[in-house]
C-alpha cells in the first residue's frame, strides 16, 4: 500500500468518523466494527463515499469482506491499478 493512499484512506476516515478520531488513531489493522464501532450500514455509506472520491466501483462480494481499514485500501488499490 503506497503511503499516499494510505495517507488518503486514514483522512477521509477520519472525516467520516467525526471529531473523536484522528488519522493518526486509525491504522491498517484498525477494524471497521470493533475498533471504529461501525455499523453495517455506516460500512456501506463508508464504501460509497470512497468510491466517490476515487471514481470507481467497489463489488458487493469485496464490500461484504471488509473487516479492517487495511482491507479498504488494499481493495482500493487493487481497483485503482485495475
Amino acid at each position: 500500500m503506497t503511503d499516499e493512499l494510505w495517507t488518503r484512506v486514514s483522512s477521509i476516515l477520519a472525516d467520516k468518523l467525526g471529531p473523536s478520531f484522528s488519522a493518526a488513531d486509525i491504522s491498517p489493522g484498525s477494524r471497521l466494527r470493533e475498533d471504529l464501532g461501525l455499523s453495517s450500514l455506516r460500512t456501506i455509506d463508508l464504501v460509497i463515499t470512497f468510491e466517490d472520491i476515487f471514481d470507481l466501483s467497489i463489488p458487493e462480494d469485496d464490500v461484504a469482506g471488509l473487516k479492517t481499514v487495511g482491507d479498504i485500501a488494499e481493495v482500493l488499490r487493487s481497483r485503482i491499478d485495475g
